[in-house]
């Protein structure tokens, strides 16, 4: 036979054989299965006689190995369906949601990779609400829990609207209350509305409980009027029970003492308490609403200096409130630290001490019975209530102080704000919106001022360094937190959700609720009521679909939720030093209600803690008065060089900073904004001209930035490399828009296309607001030759002008940057309300917030020709050096070649530079080029020496 044939039957023999075993195999595979489904099924039965007879631990026991079974066959459906019965069999013979706890996290993990249209999508939507329900009424669960399923059941309801939510209403209401125990008012506030949707006005126990919350949220929110006006509504309202009516009541007193209207809130607390004793039937519901309209009847006995009374009141509440079963919790929390402020308030410290360490104990392991004993840093969590114990706490172990002047009461009260500072970071972290950050951040500022006032005096006392870089770390913590969250989010959407659509969405809604806002504000001047009311509603509709877009990118994205949840512990000094050099210092300020402070810091130096004089406010104010004017400096060159001058000596950097130092980065604070340091005078002359006064810019270099975090921050963050630069300068040539010509900005872009021909110019009516929005986001160098105006009232109306229209601050916000450097080459573009914790809420601000990682802005009204002089000199030097290096030397030069009268530092100093200062970059070729010629000439000199040796 041939040997092709012989092994062709072999290969048909092995082929067999082979085929035969995968068939004996696939069928012993299906009986083994099969038989799973007989031993599955056996073990329901089983399962359930176990259940009818209450022995758990066998039901469980079995139901567990059934489990395991479900899920080595890899049956999604059946694994989750049956762990829901698991489940439904528990909560009817046993009811302890702790045993259930496992059987509903064991369905979650599906949560992405079901089919919406399965019964199994249907079981773990109801799922999740079930279990955020039983960890709402559990309070040992943590807040976080109860967030995240009731949103994700939320959420996949809505996928799947044909699928309707059981109590959708409650769901609501378990995120308004969870989300207010956060300290998160927006967010809280949405959720109420949301809930008082389903509510119908016959149901007026459900309206009162529901505008209790809402106005609740709108007074933490500083919405005072609004909350009154819906109480008093709700009161209005026929049949309401009498316990629902107190409750209003009482938080109708607390929005009167808001309101520092005194008298009423007690008159209207008492008719609450009033109203409460007629209540015969007793509840803990009742005990619970006595205990409230107590404590805020002892709190307004203490501010009227009723100290006794209210000692009395607060017990009472205390007791009250025990009788409700539940004894420890925020609730009873809050009291006993009211209780500790009124033994405060008769200097009391010991007592108060005691009550203020109960209360710390109520919500988080303590000793309550060691005034010093604190919580370890890893319990901490988010909670307000844990912030308000430890700050009661602080205050009373600073006056125990001043008493017996021992410094263990100064440092555990550090401790305690130090510990505030890692609460509210967890807090900020959770918060979805800025509005609500900047709420909480305005309570944290008050707080800061006190913990760098002890840092203070614990520096004077012990003359430890250590006191005064954690001055420094508090001062910092005070600072731009809504920005450097900002810049955080801009560094990850450059990198991790470019083409994330869902981060798209939330991105695009942001943009329509700004312009929005615009209209309703620009109708509201005009007076359209109709119009008004129907963008009104497009608004609201605008903020329910972004609340439910961001709770989509937070529960799908893993990464967006792994950013927004983590928390920087970087130590401050360290994270300073990156921005430091041999010759560069950081200056920064912190001004607070009754004391402002300087901190000094190099490379090598520790950190200089300095306590400003009581001069420092009126020198400063002097100072920055003068550019309030053009003509105020030439007409008074004198007193300026005497205000710049004293303002240098009031600050101290002459008599604190080493000579060699070249380079300064001022961290700003309060008013602080509005000074130009490079104009400051560092020695009189005898010659009273402007261009002769020794300027600090002939001595240093100065770049300003919001906090060392931003600074830091956006060092990372991932901005275009092309530099391309695109310019704008609408010019108003026959004063569109009722705008004042600016012909000089024609000059300032002819000057830099001169420089940068490789750019993009939109002159006159090409510059454009769409223009301006279709080509932002592909520029290294934004240049905006243009008006602008600055709003100090209303805050958010500052707009820079392009020729068709205006860009206004809040839109501003949403644009989505990469540039390295936004020039604003208009008036007042760093002028804005003065927020304490964000610095001024300007335009500039807002194109940092947007992206930028640096921006140039004005802090008064410019001149139009100094300013073209300005940037024609800039836009020559950065051909070889950095930002900041550039518009020193700019400023440098304009000085030289300007006459008397425009050398006013009213005409070049107002321009700053704010943020990351990027290191001028040379092409790798020159760079060969330089290494080459380097070596070229050490060969040459080792040569030369062995010739000649």
């Amino acid at each position: 036979m041939p040997y092709f044939v012989k092994n062709k039957a072999f290969m048909f023999c092995k082929t067999s054989v082979l085929s035969f075993i995968v068939i004996l195999l696939f069928s012993c595979k299906i009986k083994e299965q099969q038989i799973e489904q007989q031993l599955i099924a056996i073990d329901s039965v089983k399962i359930n006689a176990f259940f009818a007879d209450k022995e758990f631990d066998s039901a469980l026991f079995l139901a567990d190995k059934k489990l395991v079974k479900l899920k080595l066959l890899n049956d999604a459906d059946n694994y989750i369906k049956y762990n829901q019965i698991v489940v439904n069999k528990l909560k009817s013979y046993k009811g302890n949601w702790q045993s259930q706890q496992k059987y509903y996290l064991n369905m979650f993990p599906f949560y992405n990779s079901l089919d919406i249209d399965s019964n199994s999508y249907k079981i773990i939507a109801n799922a999740y609400f079930d279990w955020a329900l039983l960890c709402f009424q559990n309070t040992d669960e943590s807040i976080d829990s109860v967030i995240l399923c009731a949103e994700n059941a939320i959420s996949m309801h809505n996928k799947m609207p044909a699928l309707p939510i059981r109590d959708e209403h409650y769901a609501y209401k378990i995120l308004g209350i969870e989300y207010n125990k956060l300290g998160d008012p927006k967010k809280s506030l949405n959720y109420y509305e949301l809930e008082s949707k389903f509510i119908e006005p016959k149901y007026t126990d459900w309206v009162a409980t529901n505008t209790i919350n809402r106005s609740i949220a709108m007074k933490d929110m500083g919405r005072v009027d609004s909350a009154i006006k819906i109480t008093y509504e709700a009161l209005a309202l026929n049949n309401i029970p009498a316990i629902r009516r107190a409750d209003l009541i009482t938080i109708l007193s607390e929005l009167q003492l808001q309101k520092n209207r005194h008298k009423n809130a007690r008159s209207i607390i008492d008719n609450a308490i009033n109203i409460l004793k007629t209540i015969s039937i007793g509840s803990s519901l009742l005990e619970e609403k006595k205990s409230q309209a107590l404590k805020q009847r002892g709190i307004l006995e203490r501010l009227n200096n009723e100290n006794e009374a209210s000692l009395q009141t607060l017990r009472q509440a205390i007791v009250h409130y025990k009788t409700t079963g539940n004894s420890n919790g925020r609730d009873i929390a809050k009291i006993y630290i009211e209780l500790g402020k009124s033994f405060d308030a008769v200097a009391q410290y010991d007592s108060a001490l005691k009550y203020c360490q109960i209360a710390l104990h109520k919500v988080i392991k303590v000793d309550s019975a060691d005034f010093f004993s604190m919580p370890q840093k890893t319990q901490l969590y988010a909670e307000n209530t844990i912030i308000e114990a430890l700050d009661a706490k602080a205050i009373v172990l600073e006056k125990m102080y001043a008493q017996n002047q021992q410094k263990k009461y100064l440092q555990t009260a550090v401790q305690c704000y130090d510990m505030i500072a890692v609460v509210e970071k967890q807090l900020l972290q959770n918060f979805s919106y800025d509005e609500s950050r900047l709420i909480m951040l305005k309570e944290n500022r008050i707080r800061s001022e006190r913990a760098i006032d002890i840092c203070y005096k614990l520096f004077l006392l012990t003359g430890n360094n250590y006191w005064s870089q954690q001055g420094f770390q508090f001062a910092e913590n005070s600072k731009a937190f809504v920005l450097l969250e900002s810049i955080k989010r801009n560094t990850q959407s450059n990198s991790g959700f470019q083409n994330d659509t869902l981060y798209e969405k939330v991105q695009a809604l942001q943009t329509r609720l700004s312009y929005t806002d615009r209209k309703l504000f620009e109708i509201n001047n005009a007076g359209n009521d109709s119009s008004y009311k129907v963008l009104l509603n497009t608004k609201n509709k605008l903020n329910e679909q972004l609340l439910w877009a961001n709770n989509e990118l937070k529960l799908s994205s893993s990464s967006y939720s792994t950013f927004t949840n983590k928390i920087d512990t970087a130590n401050v000094i360290e994270k300073a030093k990156t921005l430091l050099n041999d010759k560069t210092a950081i200056v920064e300020f912190f001004t607070g209600d009754s004391s402002n402070y300087i901190f000094m810091f190099t490379k090598e130096s520790g950190v200089v803690f300095l306590k400003a004089q009581p001069s420092f406010l009126p020198n400063l104010n002097n100072y920055v008065s003068f550019f309030t004017d053009k003509n105020k400096i030439n007409n008074a060159p004198a007193a300026y060089q005497h205000a710049a001058y004293n303002f240098y000596n009031e600050i101290g950097l002459a008599k604190n900073l080493s000579s060699n130092i070249s380079s300064i980065i001022v961290i700003t604070d309060g008013f602080v904004n509005y000074v130009p340091f490079e104009s400051l005078v560092t020695e009189k002359v005898k010659d009273i001209s402007p261009k002769s006064f020794s300027y600090l810019l002939f001595t240093k270099q100065i770049s300003y930035g919001y906090s060392v975090a931003t600074l830091t921050a956006q060092s990372t963050h991932t901005t275009l490399s092309s530099n391309k630069i695109i310019c704008y300068a609408p010019v108003f040539a026959k004063g569109e828009q009722g705008k004042q010509p600016l012909l000089n900005s024609i000059n300032e872009l002819d000057a830099i296309k001169a420089t940068n021909a490789n750019g993009e110019y939109f002159l006159k009516n090409a510059a454009t607001l769409a223009q301006f929005k279709n080509t932002i986001e592909k520029a290294d160098i934004i240049h905006i030759a243009t008006h602008a105006n600055a709003d100090t009232s209303e805050g958010m109306q500052s707009s820079i002008h392009f020729f068709d229209s205006s860009l206004y601050l809040n839109e501003v916000y949403n644009l989505h940057l990469k540039a390295n450097l936004v020039v604003l080459s208009a008036c007042e573009t760093n002028v804005g309300i003065i927020n304490k914790s964000e610095g001024a809420m300007s335009l500039a601000r807002g194109f940092y917030y947007a992206g930028a990682r640096s921006v140039e802005t004005s802090l008064w009204n410019v001149n139009d020709k100094s300013t073209s002089i300005l940037y024609e000199n800039f836009y020559k030097e950065i051909k070889q050096n950095n930002f900041i290096t550039s518009l020193r030397n700019a400023k440098l030069k304009y000085l030289r070649e300007a006459n008397t009268a425009l050398a006013s530092p009213y005409y070049w100093a107002g321009f700053i530079h704010i943020g990351y200062n990027k290191p001028k970059s040379y092409p790798t070729i020159f760079i060969s080029f330089i290494l080459f010629f380097n070596l070229l000439v050490i060969f040459l000199l080792l040569r030369n020496f062995f010739y000649y040796n």
